[in-house]
């Protein structure tokens, strides 16, 4: 009796050292000094981009915000003189915004020089590159535009390579690291979305693959995986999904029929309307990713990606998940009307 309870003690205490472990390896970060961070697609307030440049400014990295339009560029300026006056600390980092279209090579490359003179006058190393720039479009397969399924991939994958391939060079110079904005989508497929979801697939083929390669150069290359949040992107499906089934050919729409068009429309508003509200998570996923000592090669910020999707996508069976998604389809949504 004696012995079992010295072998419950030891268990206990070598489960509590490995938790004081665990504990300060996620804390241990990198020193910010003299280092900078370029984050795409920070146009909106409250976006994931914006959040994360207030992040990691906080934390005294210099930022340098992409946008691509004028607004999103005042928009930065705005969030730069409210970090500069809510913070009492001073190693706060500046946020400086830049035009950049990430679809247009030359927009990009005049993007990056600049960002090359910013870092010359002021003696800094690019330490990250946060690709999160994206767009969200389409929706089933047969309403879909082969144009849609060319223009998210323009920007969710192409975007992304062409970026990230421009300042290779300066994050090999510093070992730093790439962190791509990969989405849940992209971890795993849902009916839908296809035109989306495959750009994101692409986008973590290429994160995987550039994570392998950079490895010879000591730069660490991560993904961020976000659940489902109430964003810009979430706030505009119903609009999108309206005009979409506008433009969906005569035959198409009789093959699926109007109470189908409006059921997806309440489905939509009901999935969005649920969406998490806690974008914060994905920022913190993006500082962990950028700041700490020990990054996770993955993250899956929010509740839905980390407890329901990535578990059913690492550990149940494709039919067992096709039974799945086929009950979901059954009982969410009507028959098409030529089904019937």
């Amino acid at each position: 009796m004696i012995e079992e309870d010295i072998d419950v003690l030891g268990v206990t205490v070598v489960l509590i050292c490995l938790c004081f472990t665990r504990h300060l390896f996620l804390r241990a970060c990198v020193s910010a000094e003299n280092k900078a961070v370029l984050i795409t697609g920070c146009d909106n307030e409250g976006s994931f981009g914006q959040l994360s440049a207030e992040a990691l400014a906080k934390r005294g990295f210099r930022v340098f915000a992409t946008c691509y339009t004028q607004k999103g560029y005042r928009s930065v300026e705005i969030l730069n003189k409210r970090v500069a006056v809510s913070s009492s600390s001073e190693n706060i980092g500046q946020i400086t915004p830049i035009i950049m279209d990430i679809t247009d090579p030359t927009s990009v490359n005049a993007a990056v020089m600049s960002l090359k003179d910013f870092l010359r006058d002021d003696q800094l190393a690019l330490w990250a590159v946060v690709n999160n720039a994206g767009i969200h479009d389409g929706l089933f397969i047969d309403w879909t535009p082969v144009d849609t399924f060319k223009m998210l991939m323009e920007v969710n994958f192409f975007g992304m390579i062409r970026l990230t391939k421009e300042v290779l060079s300066l994050l090999k110079n510093s070992k730093g690291r790439v962190v791509n904005l990969t989405s849940l989508d992209g971890y795993r497929p849902l009916p839908s979305i296809a035109a989306y979801t495959s750009s994101k697939h692409a986008a973590e083929a290429f994160t995987s693959c550039l994570r392998w390669e950079m490895k010879w150069f000591g730069v660490s290359v991560h993904s961020v995986n976000p659940g489902t949040f109430k964003t810009v992107l979430a706030e505009g499906a119903e609009e999108r999904i309206k005009l979409l089934w506008r433009n969906v050919p005569g035959s198409c729409k009789r093959e699926y029929g109007e109470r189908f068009s409006k059921k997806i429309l309440t489905f939509t508003h009901m999935f969005t309307s649920n969406a998490s509200t806690q974008t914060s998570l994905v920022a913190d996923a993006v500082v962990h990713a950028t700041c700490s000592e020990y990054p996770c090669r993955r993250y899956f910020p929010g509740y839905d990606a980390k407890f329901l999707w990535k578990p059913l996508r690492d550990l149940v069976p494709e039919f067992i998940m096709d039974s799945i998604i086929d009950t979901f389809l059954k009982f969410a949504l009507p028959r098409p009307a030529a089904t019937m």
